[in-house]
């Protein structure tokens, strides 16, 4: 009935393994708080899709990003602070950003016409200085920024961590 002086049973693993999980899904949603690196349309989601440049019917594959058409130019933003851990050229990504974040989260900015950060560059606002602009470099259709989120070598979605920024624009208007 209650407790009997004895050593307290150990939580079941999936317990512990769900409780590490719900844990792990609060802290990314919300630190740090991501903001949209652009303004404009998701024209391509996260996960499976038809290979854009493909005319092959069955031409699937996985999308481990967002793509946001844009104009070509568009000055592109790190969703958070963070510091700038790589930039190169890519065949599928073309000219490409990495940032790193709280969290050992990374965001990733590809397909960019140029690229204004230096690698070691420290992001502490957002908006101060560009990344790059929205380009057409390596595996691309049209002017648009493929944005990535990843913890270590897991992808995640960005969308839902948007959120916060999508509610705040909506209820704020900035």
């Amino acid at each position: 009935m209650g407790w009997r002086g004895g050593a307290k049973k150990a939580p079941h693993p999936r317990t512990r393994a769900l409780a590490a999980l719900l844990l792990a899904f609060a802290v990314l949603v919300t630190l740090p708080p991501f903001a949209w690196p652009i303004k404009g349309r998701v024209s391509s989601g996260f996960f499976i899709r038809h290979a854009p440049d493909s005319s092959r019917l069955l031409a699937i594959e996985m999308h481990r990003g967002i793509d946001i058409a844009a104009a070509s130019g568009t000055p592109v933003h790190s969703t958070a602070p963070g510091i700038v851990v790589e930039t190169g050229y890519s065949a599928s990504l073309g000219n490409y950003v990495r940032v790193r974040h709280l969290l050992g989260i990374t965001s990733t900015y590809g397909h960019l016409s140029r690229i204004d950060a230096p690698k070691g560059r420290l992001i502490l606002l957002r908006g101060a200085r560009s990344l790059g602009a929205v380009g057409t470099t390596g595996r691309s259709t049209g002017p648009h920024l493929h944005f990535a989120i990843e913890v270590g070598k897991l992808f995640l979605p960005p969308r839902p961590l948007l959120a916060f920024h999508d509610l705040r624009r909506h209820i704020l208007h900035f």
